[in-house]
């Protein structure tokens, strides 16, 4: 209903930066991992750290949802990104800012075109 009322509460991760990775490269990665019967333990993701703040005003308009931010005492978590030299070595396939930058933007024109029914 937070959408209905254009409004998102947010904890501490609104400032933080986290390893984000679309959904269709996740699976470009496993699809080579299996094709390559990779038996192991890798970091999957970007590689590229993005503020979470960043990343909504890539994909919503800010100026027509309230965000609020309800910093916590007691929060523990931080900001990370994976190393993922290794997969994309493996992959033979790194994702760059710029693909990540183009997939925010499709996301955002998807959004436009949801019609929220709550």
């Amino acid at each position: 209903a937070s959408i209905k009322k254009k409004k998102i509460i947010f904890d501490n991760n609104f400032k933080l930066y986290k390893d984000l990775i679309p959904v269709n490269i996740f699976c470009v990665f496993i699809e080579k991992l299996i094709k390559l019967k990779y038996k192991g333990v890798l970091n999957l993701g970007s590689g590229i750290p993005i503020k979470t703040e960043y990343f909504l005003s890539k994909i919503i308009d800010i100026n027509k949802i309230h965000t609020e931010v309800n910093f916590k005492e007691d929060f523990k978590d931080k900001d990370f990104c994976f190393n993922t030299k290794k997969l994309n070595n493996i992959t033979n396939y790194k994702i760059t800012k710029k693909e990540l930058i183009i997939y925010f933007k499709r996301l955002k024109k998807e959004i436009k075109n949801i019609r929220w029914k709550y």
